[in-house]
């Protein structure tokens, strides 16, 4: 740990004092135990490096198990946009020292154990992981994120208006007309839309012209 090295039989433990801020740790992974003249067993360590920024304990699981094995899970993993997701992952085996690579679907990726990522587009996103280790790359289950994005209408009233004056509202670019004393809604809305009301003349005879 920081330079530091300790060594303890199995079933001891290796306790470092004195530390402050963050400090990076590591085990030696693999270890090679004879088991007979001529055999040996070799045994990896799960986790094998990390950081530390506080007090605490860590647990170290050795194996002889190389074959390297990932999955992942999410939280939560449906919800409205914009969905914060927090993922987990979960890896064994290799020879210590992984590499991630998530993808969340959506064009982003992560270099971290346990990322969270924000969706902001409503829809179903697929999310994978891939862990290196040595020579070996494994990849996890595949997850779906639901996200969805709520709608809403909007309806706008005349007043003041001719009977049989047409009028017209634009939201977004599309046009929508009526005759006075009706109203115009648009649905299936979302986020922030602009919109504006047209200056409606009484007749081509007429000058007088009304606005909003």
């Amino acid at each position: 740990m920081n330079g530091q090295s300790q060594s303890a039989q199995a079933g001891q433990s290796i306790t470092f004092t004195g530390l402050s801020g963050t400090v990076s740790w590591s085990v030696q992974s693999p270890i090679t135990v004879p088991i007979g003249r001529y055999r040996y067993t070799r045994y990896y360590a799960n986790p094998s490096s990390g950081t530390a920024s506080s007090g605490g304990t860590i647990s170290i699981t050795y194996s002889t198990s190389s074959t390297l094995s990932v999955s992942i899970s999410a939280n939560p993993m449906s919800g409205n946009a914009p969905l914060t997701v927090h993922f987990h992952s979960s890896v064994s085996g290799g020879t210590g020292r992984y590499s991630y690579y998530w993808m969340f679907g959506d064009g982003s990726s992560s270099t971290v154990a346990n990322p969270t990522h924000t969706y902001y587009s409503g829809g179903t996103y697929y999310v994978k992981l891939f862990v290196s280790s040595g020579s070996q790359t494994a990849y996890s289950n595949i997850i779906a994120i639901k996200v969805v994005v709520s709608t809403y209408s909007y309806t706008f009233y005349e007043i003041g208006l001719p009977a049989g004056t047409v009028w017209t509202v634009t939201m977004n670019g599309h046009a929508k007309s009526a005759s006075a004393g009706q109203s115009i809604t648009f649905t299936g809305l979302s986020g922030t839309n602009s919109w504006s009301a047209s200056r409606v003349p009484v007749s081509e005879n007429h000058k007088h012209t009304y606005t909003t």
